[in-house]
């Protein structure tokens, strides 16, 4: 009813004779479009979901060959999920197989996190300056820069420090954590983009639940596989902490709600 009555202002303006008002005969109507606008949000909700329908669809296409030719390495990554040790035989078990499932499920999960940051971006940012594609592309961009930026890091701390084969096995569970994470929020992003409006605001708190949780919990697997070396060398794992771990999620925090608020 709202965009009814704001439809309702005269889009051409008619002389009043009884009042007196002679007409001229340069006189030309003032038109106010304000259709246009409204027909340019809906063209826009509609490719949103268009967009997301196909993107989903090659995302799932993908999951499924993951899981069809690299089976038992999925179980594994699920099973060393909560599990330290055999995270670390899954890991030694991985360095002598082909790289070729775990790039798969690398990419597979830039794109899941990629497609949930373009949600959230959706429905928090009221006008984009970008298309539907190009702002999906963009945000499956920076999440993948930002996570290869920090792989790159710590790939050169394994080289400088004397402790690579342990950043090396703390990059294989952060790996398999985001990749968990990335199955998990498959159907959460889901709810987002084609429930009801009540149903998707609840899968928007369960993704964002999620992700603090997968934060959390890769520190304390951390903090786990590191615990030996933690306690002998506390100042430089408390200035990693703060360098690699709480600086960038402050600013990424703060960058998203001055951006998404």
């Amino acid at each position: 009813m709202t965009w009814i009555l704001n439809l309702l202002p005269i889009t051409l303006q008619v002389p009043m004779w009884e009042r007196g008002v002679e007409e001229r005969a340069d006189w030309t109507p003032v038109i106010i479009e304000q259709i246009p606008d409204q027909l340019t949000h809906a063209e826009r909700f509609a490719e949103v979901h268009t967009w997301v329908f196909y993107f989903l669809l090659s995302v799932i296409f993908l999951f499924i060959i993951i899981k069809q030719r690299y089976s038992k390495f999925l179980s594994g990554l699920f099973s060393s999920f909560t599990n330290v040790n055999i995270s670390s035989q899954v890991y030694r078990d991985q360095e002598f197989s082909s790289r070729q499932g775990p790039f798969l499920l690398m990419m597979a999960t830039i794109l899941v996190l990629g497609l949930a940051l373009f949600l959230l971006f959706d429905r928090f940012v009221v006008i984009s300056p970008f298309s539907v594609p190009v702002t999906l592309a963009l945000c499956c961009a920076l999440f993948g820069i930002l996570y290869f930026a920090r792989l790159g890091v710590l790939k050169i701390l394994s080289y400088i420090l004397p402790i690579d084969s342990l950043i090396n096995f703390y990059l294989f569970n952060v790996f398999l954590i985001n990749a968990v994470l990335a199955m998990v929020l498959l159907p959460v992003v889901v709810l987002i983009a084609f429930s009801r409006p009540l149903v998707s605001e609840l899968a928007i708190v369960v993704l964002i639940s999620l992700l603090v949780a997968a934060v959390f919990y890769r520190l304390y697997r951390g903090m786990q596989i590191g615990r030996d070396k933690i306690l002998g060398h506390k100042f430089h794992f408390i200035l990693y902490l703060c360098s690699l771990e709480i600086i960038p999620a402050l600013v990424a925090g703060k960058l998203a709600y001055d951006f998404f608020i």
